[in-house]
């Protein structure tokens, strides 16, 4: 007995298949070349796409726009052999640090260099403020403190001092709604997170770490997964790796949510560096991002 689907489940369903699967299935029918053809499912796919990893390749000194079935999207040439990712924005902003010594912010729509400074030693941070929807960069190095807001003509000013010099320059600081959030080396009057308000350029009251984990030794990570800022902690059991994801829920009250998660990372192989996955887009049921090699990377509870 053969059993249909409804036009209406049929069009969820393939709003949600990557584009290199959802090119296959244009052959199954004519009913789905037509509907995945139509400008309409074209809108409601580009709303639902997976994110993508950029990807630095030290082989032809290019960022790279890579899918989570591995295939390669989009290729920026010409910016040079990448060192670090700072960070990512959801306007397509990119801010990454090159062997060669710039810091360069990338418009990953078009490939421009929407700004270029100088490196030098120490934290450096990117992100846009909210309301006014300017884009800053800050610098941290000791007793040093630097902000510049990208567009004007004032370049480096000085800003405010964090409240403490316990700030971990090993992991990137994350920005959600406009709050730059820095991870902190060890407890700093009970907290574990600094947050500083890009907008308003003032440090703000801290956030502290899950209850009951121990983040010494593990080298946590900071990013965002729908709006909300999250945890990376990897936790090695011999050769097998744990990456617990925290969610912050609320900021005020410090109360994070473990999120279970289970996925396997598929990269091209060749000489690349894994720089960041956009989480932008990603549902509950989070896939792993935390991509320091190419290996499965297994999260969960417990």
């Amino acid at each position: 007995m053969q059993v249909s689907l409804p036009n209406d489940t049929i069009f969820d369903i393939l709003s949600r298949i990557p584009v290199k699967s959802l090119c296959r299935f244009r052959c199954v029918s004519k009913e789905w070349y037509a509907l995945i053809a139509d400008p309409g499912f074209h809108a409601a796919h580009k709303s639902r796409v997976e994110p993508l990893l950029i990807v630095g390749s030290r082989r032809d000194n290019s960022l790279r726009l890579i899918d989570m079935e591995g295939s390669v999207v989009k290729v920026i040439n010409g910016v040079g052999c990448v060192w670090k990712l700072i960070c990512g924005s959801r306007d397509n902003l990119t801010c990454v640090i090159t062997r060669t010594g710039d810091v360069k912010v990338i418009d990953l729509a078009n490939g421009s260099e929407v700004s270029v400074t100088t490196w030098k030693d120490g934290l450096w941070g990117f992100g846009c403020s909210i309301p006014s929807s300017v884009y800053k960069l800050v610098y941290i190095k000791g007793d040093t403190c630097e902000i510049l807001t990208l567009g004007d003509s004032v370049g480096w000013r000085q800003m405010q001092l964090p409240p403490t010099s316990n700030i971990s320059y090993r992991s990137n600081p994350a920005v959600v709604n406009g709050m730059m959030h820095l991870m902190l080396e060890s407890y700093s009057d009970g907290n574990n997170v600094l947050c500083f308000n890009l907008e308003t350029e003032e440090w703000k009251e801290g956030i502290k770490g899950p209850p009951n984990v121990d983040l010494k030794g593990c080298d946590p990570a900071l990013s965002e997964i729908n709006g909300s800022l999250c945890m990376v902690q990897p936790v090695l059991y011999g050769f097998e790796g744990l990456t617990n994801i925290w969610l912050l829920t609320d900021p005020d009250k410090s109360t994070w949510v473990k999120r279970k998660m289970e996925a396997e990372a598929k990269i091209p192989v060749e000489d690349t560096r894994i720089m960041l996955a956009d989480l932008s887009n990603m549902d509950d049921d989070t896939r792993a991002w935390f991509l320091k090699k190419r290996a499965k990377i297994h999260a969960g509870d417990g």
